[in-house]
Parts: structure tokens; C-alpha cells; sequence
């Protein structure tokens, strides 16, 4: 494998709506940086952001569960 054969191959495509590229090119000329810097800056601080909202959900549906577990023994026990 050449390099010109590498080169691409570490490359994310992706199809976004034209108002998200327009943001993104407003704010890429706002930061005074290529459109590819921002992307790679949001994917950066989006990805543990993402995990953190999926930690939340898990633990959100654990206590939602242990309340539903709690409600019940509840009810039983005042029968």
C-alpha cells in the first residue's frame, strides 16, 4: 500500500442539512479555523458528552426501576 493509498483512509463522510453546514461554516469563520479544525473540535467534546447522556440514562432507568421495586413492596405489604 502506497501512501497516496493512506491517505484517505482515516476519513469520516458524513451527509449533514444545509442549515448545519452553514452553522458550521459561520462558526469555523468566526473561530478563524478550517471547517474540518471545527468539526474535529466538536466530535472531540461531543463524544464524552454523548457517553455522559448515556450513563445518565442508565442510571436514570436504575432508580427508576429500584422506585417501581420500592412502590410495589409497598403496596404489598399495606395489604
Amino acid at each position: 500500500m502506497t501512501k497516496q493509498n493512506l491517505r484517505g483512509e482515516h476519513a469520516l463522510k458524513i451527509n449533514i442539512s444545509t442549515d448545519l453546514k452553514m452553522n458550521l461554516e459561520k462558526l469555523a469563520k468566526m473561530m478563524d479555523r478550517p471547517m474540518a479544525d471545527v468539526c474535529r473540535i466538536l466530535l472531540w467534546m461531543g463524544l464524552p458528552v454523548l457517553e455522559g447522556l448515556d450513563e445518565s440514562r442508565r442510571r436514570g432507568t436504575q432508580l427508576c426501576t429500584l422506585w417501581d421495586e420500592k412502590i410495589s413492596a409497598d403496596q404489598k405489604s399495606r395489604r
